[in-house]
């Protein structure tokens, strides 16, 4: 395409800024622990139920992502969810996972340091509106992800 990039930046650069961000996100009650095995979140997903951890306090999610982020059991059970719609018409939009632990497998840039990372939808968004981006180019197969997309992107901007 011709495009030379005016800057190259990588996520890792800003693993602290994410965490910091889905700290903000679960105390304003926008974000959620939940433990619910793989299958059933699917499957509740898929029908537009609620997940029984959707209505947590915000100590509760906070301490749930605490233990995430030391890699403990409990940790390990949890993922964070964004508290967007459990019945959309567009699947992605129904709580997506924001956050998910990995103590397996070093990060090849910031080592054994974080035992969580943010997800893709969570991560583009957040980090290309605090870089300021305003047009991003992807593929089609992220077309049901430009909603969530732009509503993560601007509730950062507020």
């Amino acid at each position: 395409m011709g495009i030379k990039p005016d800057a190259m930046s990588y996520t890792s650069d800003y693993f602290d800024y994410l965490y910091d961000m889905a700290i903000k996100l679960i105390k304003q009650g926008d974000a959620y622990a939940d433990d619910t095995d793989q299958e059933t979140m699917r499957e509740q997903r898929w029908n537009g139920i609620a997940s029984k951890r959707r209505d947590r306090t915000v100590e509760e999610n906070l301490r749930a992502f605490e233990e995430m982020k030391k890699g403990s059991e409990e940790g390990l059970q949890h993922c964070i969810r964004a508290k967007m719609s459990v019945d959309n018409p567009n699947k992605a939009l129904r709580d997506p996972v924001i956050y998910r632990c990995n103590v397996e497998t070093p990060h090849h840039r910031t080592g054994s340091k974080w035992k969580i990372y943010p997800t893709y939808d969570f991560a583009c968004p957040v980090v290309d509106s605090y870089e300021g981006i305003t047009h991003a180019l992807r593929s089609t197969e992220y077309t049901d992800r430009n909603r969530e997309y732009h509503m993560h992107h601007f509730s950062f901007l507020i």
